[in-house]
């Protein structure tokens, strides 16, 4: 089974910090997985990554902002503002419940 690393693992390979493995891990340019709140990336997909070949193998894992990016509509931005919108009807579906009780 293939070695798994965090983060920082991946920065001492790659001689960067930690903050740009995370950047990179965001934008689909170093595969990876995120598992709660944590990235994880798997050392032969890294490997794959620093030989420059153009793709990874069957398998690949890239995050969904990586994927998403380029596609319009599917930014960041779109996103928080279609879910303000969900909280603001939530918000007030809860204050009409309050007042009529």
């Amino acid at each position: 089974m293939a070695r798994i690393l965090t983060v920082e693992q991946v920065a001492e390979k790659l001689q960067v910090k930690p903050l740009t493995v995370r950047e990179y891990l965001r934008k689909g340019k170093i595969p990876g997985r995120k598992l709660g709140r944590a990235w994880r990336v798997v050392e032969t997909d890294l490997e794959w990554f620093l030989s420059g070949k153009p793709s990874m193998p069957t398998g690949e894992r890239i995050s969904a902002l990586g994927i998403c990016a380029d596609i319009p509509g599917f930014g960041m931005e779109e996103f928080l503002k279609e879910k303000r919108k969900e909280v603001e009807l939530e918000e007030a579906k809860l204050r009409r419940a309050a007042g009529s009780a």
